[in-house]
């Protein structure tokens, strides 16, 4: 949307009409295909193309000279020209609209209830205004204040375009002010501790104390960077003004209870994501604790098998010894019954005993090769 100050591209960008955090999605859903429309401000023309695409008449009311080409293939008519200096009866005339849009245009007026009021005769018998408006109460620029800072910017909620500032409260009574009643609140969010557009954290959240954190975080308007609503134009009669007021105060509590909800949603997600990730874990503990169990079990087996392996091993040895045992028995038995039987045939220092072992000394002698004896070697072996 233009800004009415610089050039309208500063706010281009794409459009995702899937995207229902962008405040032309939202308010393009309030507005049915086939409608009349008066837009404000409609700078690229973005939104222009799909309402003219849904068969939408679209009248455009722009201050921007060079938007104008690109708005002319969309519209029936395209008005270049502040829209405060105009005068709507010349430009309008008897026409009417099924709806006018004002998207992210209010806030660039000097004197917005003005226009509302007179806008208010140029809409059909069941005509409304969609209108998107920028939220001052956004936790940025709350922490931003709390600083001591308040700093306009090319771009976002303090654009510096921005002649009017506007929170969910003023919003309503301005539109009850000039004679309509909003029958529908719908926000843009963003993360409240970040600047807006930009994405830079405003403040750090550890230097917040948990009372002042706790409290943006669960007010909806603090995570509100826009508001996009939807409102019809009313008798000005005191009963119908407190039944408006009753409406808009019943839509501000709806918008909190939806938040709230919205949040516990966020913190069930959050609550069942962690589980998610903690089973994960455990089923990941409990799948190397079965890979150790396994790995256990198979050097079990093998340590069983080794067992086994040495209790054959140990028996045959047990086996062999045995049997040794009983060779040395039976040798130790022998043995006895030759020393016995020596005793008895020749006893220990008997004239037979020493018979017997000179005899046996003479055989050992003979039995073995005499000595050579020595002799000096010829001159000639000599080496």
């Amino acid at each position: 949307m233009n800004d009415n100050g610089g050039s309208a591209d500063i706010y281009d960008s794409p459009l995702d009409l899937a995207n229902a955090n962008d405040p032309r999605t939202l308010a393009l859903r309030l507005i049915a295909p086939g409608k009349t429309v008066l837009e404000l401000g409609p700078a690229t023309g973005r939104v222009t193309r799909v309402l003219s695409e849904r068969g939408c008449q679209v009248v455009a009311v722009e201050r921007d000279s060079a938007m104008a080409p690109n708005l002319e293939p969309y519209c029936s008519r395209v008005i270049v020209g502040d829209v405060e200096r105009l005068s709507l009866e010349e430009v309008f005339g008897e026409q009417r609209f099924d709806v006018i849009l004002a998207g992210d245009f209010l806030e660039h007026l000097a004197h917005p209830l003005k226009l509302l009021q007179d806008l208010k005769r140029y809409l059909s018998e069941d005509g409304y205004i969609v209108a998107s408006i920028p939220n001052i109460a956004h936790g940025s620029v709350r922490l931003s204040l709390l600083n001591g800072k308040f700093e306009y910017k090319d771009i976002g909620i303090l654009d510096r375009t921005h002649l009017r500032f506007f929170t969910l409260d003023s919003v309503l009574r301005l539109f009850t002010d000039a004679g309509f009643a909003i029958v529908d609140v719908q926000r843009v969010h963003q993360d409240p501790f970040k600047e807006p557009y930009v994405d830079r954290p405003q403040l750090d959240k550890p230097e917040l104390s948990p009372e002042l954190k706790r409290l943006i975080e669960d007010d909806p308007d603090a995570a509100t960077v826009q508001f996009v609503v939807k409102a019809f134009p009313v008798n000005s009669s005191a009963a119908q003004l407190h039944v408006l007021l009753t409406l808009q105060a019943q839509i501000q509590e709806k918008g909190k209870t939806a938040f709230h909800l919205e949040k516990t949603i966020e913190d069930l997600r959050s609550a069942l994501q962690e589980r998610d990730g903690t089973v994960s874990g455990l089923k990941e503990q409990i799948q190397i604790l079965r890979n150790h169990v396994e790995d256990s079990r198979q050097q079990a087996d093998r340590a069983r098998r080794t067992v086994t392996e040495l209790q054959t091993t140990l028996r045959e040895r047990e086996s062999v010894i045995r049997e040794l045992q009983t060779s040395n028995e039976k040798l130790t038995a022998w043995l006895t019954k030759y020393k016995n039987a020596k005793e008895k045939l020749l006893p220990t220092g008997s004239l037979r005993d020493r018979v017997a072992r000179k005899l046996a000394g003479s055989l050992l002698t003979k039995s073995a090769p005499a000595p050579k004896p020595y002799s000096e070697p010829e001159p000639n072996d000599r080496r």
